[in-house]
């Protein structure tokens, strides 16, 4: 018999369970009639944030908060058109709420917004979905660890949905995310924890977000922490929202050297997209059949029109990208003209500055090992030898690429304590992409050096790989003099650089 959770899923299916509840609440704003009510309005995040701020935990990681009942009544009302009239649209939603309150106590068609953290660690996570969920949560009759545990730290009833993920009222709201996550929500909700303060972590965004057009619909910020894990420099903060009146705000804060660099990579990376648009527009009104070509024609005008609201400013803290949208139905077509063209080629240029890196170690490792080559060694008896290399070491860090899911290494001086390391002094103590290994095949003249690194920078099992292979010669001149030189046989050699 399957192991299956409550709302009739195999509990290996991680997710499933939580897609159902989001599925359901999703169909309920997107086909909901038409809002007549005026949204109270709270400053210029239109009382979305600091609403959402009271129910999480302090000094997280990432915050995301999205308003799913106003974007409901943004750009549900062509998918209302297919309904036909008000009482099947009230019989849908009826018989969802329904079914929901049969598999797990109440009305997953409640929702109004969800705001959701990752916590300090990584190891907490936890989601509050806002609304009036009337009723109780059930559990079946079932053993389990994780629930028993869960019930004695968190107290009342506590659904398992799937894998880790945790289910439990919180007064009118209901809460979702593994124990760790849900301890830190139940401790805000009973006062015994302080709350999430975006002025207080992310005080220059905050600001900015403040000054930004008009109320939310989403938001989102990210610590340091979380950005080294996905961006290949250093930043301090992001923050990433879309306003009801449909501007979308990035805004990454990080010293002046790399905001000139992220916004020179932009600039690079929108000529590339007209490049390469242009090029697929070509081809496909030449080559292809008619419904690519009239998609690429399109694509091309509705580029420039995005070109022209797309406007990029830097300051000495923070880099802004702004996109204002004239109205909501606008975001569909963008979105399918950047998912198709500009987000890959953005993408593009940001694994080729992760793999500059890897370039730029490999030289240094080969530049370390020459250097060594040319120094003066002495044997155990004191007498002074000449072409002499270091011995080879492995891969460091030992664990392979992506180990546990993690994009980058952590580094310390003790990871790089071999001799050899030190004898071509190269050590790394930030976070890193890739492994890097010095191979040295035989003695003197005729040695081969063969510098290596690999990685994996979308953790999906393809390794990107890096290779600089150099050869021992004598440099003697005659009779006067003697010496060896490392010679690189060949340029770098390289394998899915961009994978």
């Amino acid at each position: 018999m399957k192991n299956e959770g409550v709302l009739g899923v195999n509990r290996g299916r991680i997710g499933g369970a939580l897609m159902t509840l989001i599925v359901v609440g999703a169909a309920w704003v997107f086909l909901m009639p038409g809002c007549k009510k005026k949204t109270a309005k709270s400053g210029a995040l239109g009382g979305l944030v600091e609403p959402a701020a009271k129910r999480l935990p302090a000094s997280v990681q990432a915050v995301a908060i999205v308003d799913f009942k106003t974007l409901g009544h943004m750009v549900g009302g062509s998918l209302n058109a297919w309904l036909g009239s008000d009482q099947r649209r009230g019989a849908m939603i009826g018989e969802m709420g329904s079914v929901c309150r049969s598999r797990v106590g109440i009305d997953c068609t409640a929702v109004r917004w969800s705001a959701g953290f990752v916590g300090p660690a990584r190891k907490a996570w936890g989601v509050v979905v806002v609304g009036h969920f009337s009723g109780s949560l059930h559990v079946p009759a079932v053993g389990d660890r994780l629930l028993d545990r869960a019930k004695t730290v968190l107290g009342g009833t506590v659904v398992r949905l799937s894998g880790d993920v945790l289910a439990t009222k919180l007064g009118h709201d209901l809460a979702l995310g593994n124990l760790a996550g849900l301890k830190m929500l139940v401790e805000v909700k009973k006062g015994v924890r302080k709350s999430f303060r975006s002025s207080d972590q992310f005080p220059v965004l905050k600001k900015l977000l403040t000054r930004s057009s008009g109320p939310q619909l989403a938001v989102f910020f990210a610590d340091a922490r979380t950005l080294s894990r996905t961006l290949p420099f250093k930043a301090d903060a992001a923050l990433a929202s879309i306003s009801r009146r449909g501007e979308i705000l990035v805004a990454v804060q990080a010293d002046a050297a790399t905001l000139k660099m992220m916004q020179g990579l932009i600039a690079r990376s929108i000529e590339q997209t007209k490049t390469t648009l242009a090029a697929r527009k070509t081809d496909a009104v030449r080559f292809g059949p008619l419904g690519s070509a009239f998609e690429f024609v399109a694509a091309s005008y509705l580029f420039k029109a995005m070109l022209a609201r797309f406007h990029v400013a830097r300051s000495n803290k923070v880099l802004t990208i702004r996109l204002a949208m004239p109205n909501a139905g606008q975001w569909v077509p963008m979105i399918g003209l950047m998912s198709a063209v500009a987000i890959p080629t953005f993408i593009k240029y940001i694994r080729r500055a992760k793999a500059a890196e890897a370039r730029e170690n490999v030289a240094r490792i080969f530049a370390g090992a020459q250097a060594y080559l040319q120094a003066k060694h002495a044997d155990a008896t004191g007498k002074v030898v000449s072409c002499q290399l270091p011995p080879s070491v492995g891969w460091t860090p030992i664990q392979p690429p992506c180990r546990s899911g993690q994009r980058k290494y952590v580094s310390t001086k003790a990871t790089w304590q071999a001799q050899t390391w030190k004898d071509v002094h190269f050590v790394l103590e930030a976070r890193h992409y890739y492994q890097y290994r010095l191979t040295i095949t035989g003695t003197g003249v005729g040695a081969t050096v063969v510098v290596e690194a690999r990685g994996d920078l979308d953790c999906d099992g393809t390794y990107s790989s890096f290779r600089l292979k150099g050869t021992v010669a004598n440099t003697a001149l005659g009779n006067r003099s003697s010496g060896c030189r490392l010679t690189a046989t060949g340029g770098m050699e390289t394998t899915r650089p961009e994978e």
